[in-house]
Parts: C-alpha cells; structure tokens; sequence
C-alpha cells in the first residue's frame, strides 16, 4: 500500500505564519444542523468539561465552511464532529501518549523513525492545526444519527485510516467520497493519513495552496490571536518527545 506523503514537523516549522485575527466560534450556535460525538480522549479526561467544550470551537470562517459544507450533502446526511480546536496543554498530552504508544507498537524503529512516523497519528504542540482552531475531525451520520461505514472509526491508526487506502470495499469508499467531496470542494485540505481529518489556513494547507499560513496557535479559546506567529514560541513551553 502506498503510504502517505505528510510533511516534516520540522519543515512545517519554516513555515512563517501570519495571523489574520479572526475569533473562534462556537459550532453549536453557528452550525445548528451539525451533530457532535466528541472524542473519548477529552470526555475522559481530569479537565473533560472545558476539553470538550474547546472542541466545538473555531475559526469563524471555518465555520461558516463547515455549514456549506453540510449544505453540500445529499439529503438526510449530516455532518458529525469529533474535535475542533484544542489547546496546546491537550496537544501535547494527546502528542506524549501517542509517541508512546508507536514506540511500543515498534521498538525496532529508531527516534529519527519515530518521529517521521508520529506526525501521521498526532503532531507536536507547536505545530498542531487543532491548536490554530483551523481544523477539524468529522465524519458522517443519517438521519437516525447512525455513523455510515467509513471504513475505520474515527482516532483508529491503521493503514485503512489513510485517505486514500486500498483496503476499503466500494461502500466505504462512496461514503468517503460524499465527505471529501463536500469539504474539498470549499477549500478544505484533507490529511491524507486520516480519512477524518480537515484543515483551512493551517501550514498543510498554506504548502499546498502555495499560499501564507492564517492561523496560528492559540493558547486558550479566548486568547487574542497574534498577528505574527513566533516560530517555536510554543515548542519551548510545552516539549514534546
């Protein structure tokens, strides 16, 4: 299977960023058709309240996106959410688990490999896109609220994550396809490792659209965003692996 090309942590680091200002917003009033499942890793956690209410913010055009997007879906079908904006503090836990947990999944692999590999599962704090509030974990539902097949859940490492993967049978593929369709074609990026997962004015998308990041970090919903984005301002408060 081929894998996919994701971009370096360190690359991405080059990247300048200019932050256009714009606030989050809250999904759940901005987005009324949308529907939320929000994902175990904040409902869980010591601070789940405020983890899981972060996650239905961003970045207002972001917002209004998402709401084309559910426009775009053929009837009956609705968008479902898993994750919008997170704070660098959650980034950086969700970061240190999930390298810990591809070590042990490979411990033959050495740390140069490591870190190559991480960033198709969870990116270093510094870097993160849910940090900027410019991206966003999804998938689909009916109208009775039941996921259509996908062909792995959302937040499942596998190669059938991938966007692209060859494993899938035709009805998953389809139903991919209704997803990418919709998001793609408003000027959402996707990340080729996971199926789920979409960005706007993050690095990715700023590489791809040959473009200027507009997003950068923010350290709170309610921070300010900074007009320039410091490189690195964030990798020295919360260290990654």
């Amino acid at each position: 299977m081929l894998e996919p090309m994701v971009l370096s942590s360190a690359f991405r680091r080059t990247i300048a960023v200019t932050d256009n200002g714009e606030s989050l917003v809250d999904l759940r009033t901005q987005c009324p058709e949308v529907q939320y499942q929000i994902a175990d890793y904040l409902v869980t956690s010591s601070s789940a309240e405020s983890e899981a209410d972060d996650a239905h913010f961003v970045r207002s055009t972001v917002a209004e996106m998402i709401n084309t997007a559910q426009g775009l879906l053929p009837k009956g079908l609705f968008l479902l959410v898993r994750c919008g904006y997170r704070t660098p503090e959650v980034q950086s836990r969700q970061y240190h688990l999930d390298y810990e947990d591809l070590q042990a999944e490979h411990p033959g692999w050495t740390t140069e490999k490591l870190d190559i590999e991480i960033v198709k599962r969870t990116d270093p704090p510094d870097i993160g896109p849910h940090c900027t509030g410019g991206a966003i974990d999804l998938s689909l539902v009916d109208v009775r609220g039941n996921q259509l097949d996908m062909g792995t859940q959302m937040g499942e490492f596998t190669s059938k994550s991938f966007t692209r993967s060859q494993s899938l049978t035709l009805e998953q593929n389809a139903n991919r396809k209704i997803l990418l369709d919709a998001m793609e074609s408003i000027g959402f990026l996707n990340f080729p490792a996971e199926w789920w997962h979409f960005s706007y004015g993050d690095r990715d998308w700023a590489y791809v659209h040959e473009s200027t990041p507009i997003y950068g970090l923010l350290e709170s919903r309610f921070s300010k965003p900074k007009e320039v984005f410091e490189e690195n301002t964030f990798a020295s408060i919360y260290e990654t692996a």
